[in-house]
């Protein structure tokens, strides 16, 4: 019998901080972003709301990890699509889950362009894909 695996995850959620590029011993841009993502519920007993805030850590490579570093900002919404990346750290014990970027899509235009016009250009501004 075989089993299907599936590893894909799809995000939205505002940056923590500004983005961190560097560069592989490769030459490859290598781009690392926090996102925070909320999670609501609402309680069957109260009907009272909650709300969870999960901290991801985030990694785009190539041409996709340099223009990250160029339009995004501590604060900005992203939507990601990707997949789910495990580090074991030394020991064996702590484990790392990062998701790893395929595609990004800015959400709403950046309060600077906002002011300026509502057209948004999609050359400068939409989805962008890891190369």
């Amino acid at each position: 019998m075989s089993v299907v695996n599936l590893n894909r995850v799809c995000l939205t959620g505002r940056l923590t901080r500004d983005p961190r590029l560097e560069t592989l011993p490769s030459g490859l841009p290598v781009c690392e972003i926090e996102l925070e993502v909320h999670s609501r519920w609402q309680d069957r007993e109260t009907g009272a709301w909650g709300e969870r805030i999960v901290l991801l850590d985030v990694v785009a490579f190539g041409t996709l990890a340099e223009a990250i570093a160029r339009y995004l900002y501590a604060g900005r919404e992203i939507g990601v699509d990707g997949w789910l990346d495990v580090r074991t750290r030394e020991g064996g014990h702590d484990r790392q889950v990062r998701v790893m970027i395929d595609t990004m899509q800015f959400i709403g235009a950046p309060p600077e362009l906002a002011r300026e016009s509502s057209r948004v250009d999609r050359t400068e501004v939409g989805e962008l894909v890891m190369s």
